[in-house]
């Protein structure tokens, strides 16, 4: 049986013999986009005459096309021509390749694109905010939920603090400000559905359907393979690794993990390299670093990755594989034919 898993902008395979027990789970998902919910923001719009702001903190791919069908519907009724900014951020992956990935599916539209450490900010009641935020008419925030190993399910508003669209510097309620003094629409995705509510509502409801969606209870298996959900989230080692705390229970102790992500972009942000370089010294914190302590306490840990195997096997004790059949042989030889093997493809959190 032939298995394939995201790897960067492509995908790459793996054969499993019939003779080994092997399931797949996969939680890749589309969506259709609420017309309904677009053109109700687009009349909101419509209505105004003043500058509109967009807060767009990038997590997944189904997210940019719920901005673009939103930017197409406001834009058949009315103009965008100098009204419309993008405020972006992402704390998932790199913001440089989020940019890119921005400025290239958003060509056809009239608007500024600006990335939040570039744009100039002031005090506002307890928080530091955008000045384009204050000084528009239209606030409105895209964004999606998905499962991530440091936080779990981040809510709307820790997501927009993690990726600096706001910043607290005051002890305040920041749901409050949001949403009763700048009155920010909040657009958000979660499996196939977009919601449209306060972020108070959002908050509540969409991470409640997103742990519904996301997070199954499953025996553990003998050796669990997982990819990082392709480009761009598995384009650096630090932005990968907290996969394997959403994976990590359907491995049974002794068991072993294997986790497929290119790396392209290399190890990460130079912070987390200055880190991984020195991991041997005493009071070295990093969170992505202890998810992999924790795992490899009781479980073995490998990676496919363009990455150098001396760069793993010498910091994390993680052991290097050029192809996914490369790690399935290695992995049998220690359990065997008679292992369990489980494939996960895309977001999931297993209990």
């Amino acid at each position: 049986m032939e298995y394939w898993f995201r790897y960067g902008v492509t995908e790459i395979p793996i054969e499993v013999s019939e003779e080994i027990s092997c399931e797949k789970i996969s939680l890749y998902r589309g969506f259709e986009v609420d017309y309904k919910i677009l053109s109700e923001i687009a009349g909101e719009v419509g209505r105004k005459s003043g500058e509109v702001t967009i807060l767009y903190d990038h997590e997944h791919q189904t997210q940019l096309e719920l901005l673009r069908s939103l930017l197409y519907e406001i834009q058949s009724q009315t103009s965008l021509e100098g009204r419309v900014k993008i405020i972006f951020s992402s704390w998932r992956t790199s913001p440089r390749i989020v940019e890119e990935i921005l400025k290239s599916s958003l060509k056809g539209f009239s608007c500024k694109i600006e990335y939040v450490e570039d744009c100039k900010k002031t005090s506002y009641t307890g928080l530091k905010i955008p000045v384009d935020v204050l000084e528009s008419d239209t606030r409105i925030l895209v964004t999606s939920i998905l499962p991530h190993g440091l936080y779990r399910y981040p809510s709307i508003v820790n997501s927009l603090i993690y990726s600096k669209l706001i910043e607290k510097e005051e002890d305040v309620d920041v749901h409050s400000i949001l949403e009763d003094k700048l009155q920010i629409l909040g657009l958000c995705i979660v499996g196939e559905k977009t919601y449209l509510d306060s972020l108070t509502n959002l908050d509540k409801s969409s991470i409640i359907e997103a742990e519904k969606i996301y997070t199954v209870n499953l025996e553990p298996v003998d050796i669990l393979i997982a990819d990082a959900w392709g480009w761009p989230w598995d384009s650096t080692l630090e932005s990968t690794l907290h996969i394997l705390r959403l994976v990590y229970k359907g491995v049974r102790e002794d068991g072993m993990i294997g986790l497929i992500a290119e790396c392209k972009e290399g190890i990460g942000r130079r912070e987390f390299t200055e880190k991984l370089f020195k991991i041997y010294e005493e009071n070295i914190q990093d969170s992505y670093i202890e998810i992999v302590r924790e795992v490899l306490r009781n479980r073995r840990v490998g990676m496919v990755t363009t990455l150098p195997r001396t760069l793993l096997e010498n910091t994390l004790h993680i052991k290097s594989f050029d192809t996914p059949q490369e790690f399935l042989k290695y992995s049998l030889r220690i359990y065997s034919k008679n292992a369990r093997i489980r494939i996960v493809n895309g977001p999931i959190l297993i209990e």
